[in-house]
């Protein structure tokens, strides 16, 4: 009897040990599947600052590129206009030239 008493209490505490490492478990993955939230939003707001500081930069570059074409498109319409002028037209060669130098 003494031998089935002592079983019956090791199987007991065995019992006991198994639920509070269970308990243990659970809590430590509900700390761990808290700090990946955190960590998941953290960075989803960072990408989000990035990517609209991105946008930002790609707009304004195309705005330049834009205004550059439209100043090189009418550069180039002087430019033709000049060549088939006579020479009288140097100033104005010599002024998109220079404007040429500019951009």
């Amino acid at each position: 009897m003494k031998l089935q008493t002592y079983w019956k209490s090791n199987l007991e505490s065995l019992q006991v040990s198994y639920k509070k490492r269970l308990l243990d478990v659970k809590r430590m993955r509900e700390r761990i599947n808290a700090a990946l939230d955190d960590l998941e939003k953290t960075t989803l707001k960072e990408m989000d600052e990035v990517k609209a500081s991105w946008n930002a930069s790609l707009m304004l570059d195309v705005d330049t590129c834009s205004r550059l074409r439209s100043e090189l498109t009418r550069l180039s319409d002087a430019v033709q206009e000049i060549g088939t002028k006579n020479k009288k037209n140097a100033e104005l060669a010599f002024i998109a030239f220079q404007k040429s130098e500019y951009i």
